[in-house]
């Protein structure tokens, strides 16, 4: 599964690959992976990836950034099949998106809002 996790995220602690990009995109086009992004809803409201479902890590709270409590039970409810949910919380299997969003967009692949 794709997914576009940054440095410091709850996905730091685990085991994963990285792709760039253009990787990312055709992993998403043969039906091999979705792309969870997890960046903000506000961030994800302006443009993501075709398909791309959102399960933020991190919340707006007070003008501040918070861990967003409820990120392993989103997870689970956005890809109930998905690696046994989330490996019982050990996480595997996932590929970083290299450059995230913004290596996404600077690539000229599509986007929706």
């Amino acid at each position: 599964m794709a997914a576009n996790f940054r440095s410091g995220s709850v996905a730091a602690a685990a085991e994963y690959g990285n792709t760039d990009v253009k990787g990312a995109s055709e992993l998403i086009q043969s039906g091999a992976s979705i792309y969870a992004d997890v960046r903000t809803p506000e961030e994800f409201a302006a443009g993501h990836p075709p398909g791309a479902v959102n399960v933020p890590v991190f919340l707006k709270q007070n003008g501040q950034m918070v861990p967003n409590p409820q990120f392993q039970q989103q997870f689970e409810k956005a890809f109930p099949d998905k690696d046994a949910q989330l490996c019982a919380a050990g996480y595997s299997n996932l590929t970083n998106v290299e450059g995230g969003y913004q290596a996404w967009t600077g690539a000229g692949l599509p986007v929706e809002a």
